[in-house]
């Protein structure tokens, strides 16, 4: 599947597959190209999320690492946010 979504011109960051199925990570402007690819495999797309993906991990001390899980719980479950994303570890 890699190989084919490369040959396809595509720039993607990882595939993994876990049970029966198989995560993509890729540009969000790929989104339609990878759906293209996996037709010609006879596979279908479940789920097409456009989220952010850290490259790297950041750590706090735990202190620190504490209040910053207590402000993104918060921020989580605020009415008006929809995703929060993070690089912490």
């Amino acid at each position: 599947l890699l190989e084919l979504l490369i040959d396809a011109g595509l720039e993607i960051d990882d595939v993994q597959k876990v049970d029966d199925l198989i995560s993509i990570i890729g540009e969000p402007k790929s989104a339609m190209r990878i759906k293209q690819v996996l037709d010609t495999i006879d596979c279908s797309m479940e789920d097409s999320t456009i989220g952010w993906v850290a490259k790297g991990k950041a750590e706090l001390p735990e202190e620190k690492a504490a209040k910053a899980y207590e402000f993104l719980e918060a921020l989580d479950n605020h009415d008006d946010v929809q995703n929060v994303f993070t690089n912490l570890a």
